[in-house]
């Protein structure tokens, strides 16, 4: 019963970490655009296999995501029933993937970051 009557916080933070998701895929792209102004040093702390192994998994895991909050249809205070309803059976499955997103996030940030330096 907590989960349904969490849905819409739940929902809250699930749409935060997409946003922010989106906000480091951005700085990322923009950065990548960009490579050349970086300094050569920098960007030999990362090698380029790391970055596309992590962007992949982080774009499916956020292609993922999306789809099912998309699915689930938004959910607030004044929702159906039944919306809220799927976002609490479907609680454990977001929590993992919020979780998988919120480490995809550090670890993408932590590139940006030496790349920005």
């Amino acid at each position: 019963m907590s989960a349904y009557n969490n849905a819409p916080k739940h929902a809250l933070t699930i749409y935060t970490e997409i946003n922010h998701t989106r906000t480091i895929l951005s700085g990322l792209e923009e950065l990548l655009n960009n490579l050349q102004i970086s300094s050569r040093r920098r960007k030999e702390l990362i090698q380029v296999d790391h970055v596309l192994a992590a962007l992949f998994d982080g774009v499916l895991l956020f292609s993922e995501l999306e789809s099912l909050v998309i699915r689930l249809g938004e959910v607030n205070v004044k929702r159906t029933v039944y919306i809220r309803a799927q976002w609490a059976r479907h609680e454990e499955d977001l929590s993992r993937y919020v979780s998988r997103l919120v480490s995809f996030k550090v670890c993408m940030g932590l590139m940006l970051s030496k790349l920005r330096w």
